[in-house]
């Protein structure tokens, strides 16, 4: 299934990279959460704005012969290449992509459990949370709900890169 939605989600948490290296500009940005808030389409050139997310998830989409922006090529990314990336770049640990639990939702905040710890992450990408939801969490956004089975795999994964 073609999710530009997603990708977004989880592209956007990164975006003041972008604005720091002046590839745009945070009332791009702010447009961006906006569509996305309200369910409107997405263009291409939101998307390719990310364009290093974007790049992998173009080569990636055609080891797997799916469309970039396919949720299984784009979870693929952002959950496992993506993390790899952050390390050879050496950024910091906000930068990976984890699973979490919700404990508690308060003041438009999450308060999340995941493998590196406790957390308070922002909320204005995604609707309709609750306690103990799981969800993938990036740069302190929450990003996407995942199902319970989904999110005990990532973590024990998530869980041993920490370890190493």
């Amino acid at each position: 299934m073609i999710r530009k939605d997603l990708f977004l989600r989880y592209a956007l948490p990164c975006a003041n990279t972008l604005i720091e290296r002046g590839e745009t500009t945070k009332d791009e940005i702010e447009k961006m959460k906006k569509i996305l808030q309200k369910g409107e389409e997405i263009s291409n050139d939101a998307i390719k704005k990310f364009k290093v997310a974007y790049a992998f998830c173009k080569e990636l989409g055609k080891k797997l012969n799916k469309n970039p922006m396919d949720e299984e090529v784009i979870r693929k990314y952002f959950w496992f290449e993506h993390d790899y990336l952050v390390d050879l770049m050496g950024a910091d640990i906000d930068c990976k992509v984890y699973p979490a639990r919700i404990e508690k939702i308060e003041n438009k905040k999450a308060f999340v459990i995941t493998p590196i710890g406790k957390m308070e992450c922002k909320i204005e990408l995604i609707k309709n949370l609750k306690k103990n939801d799981w969800v993938t969490i990036h740069r302190k956004y929450v990003v996407e709900k995942i199902s319970e089975k989904d999110a005990k795999l990532l973590w024990k994964i998530k869980e041993m890169e920490a370890s190493r």
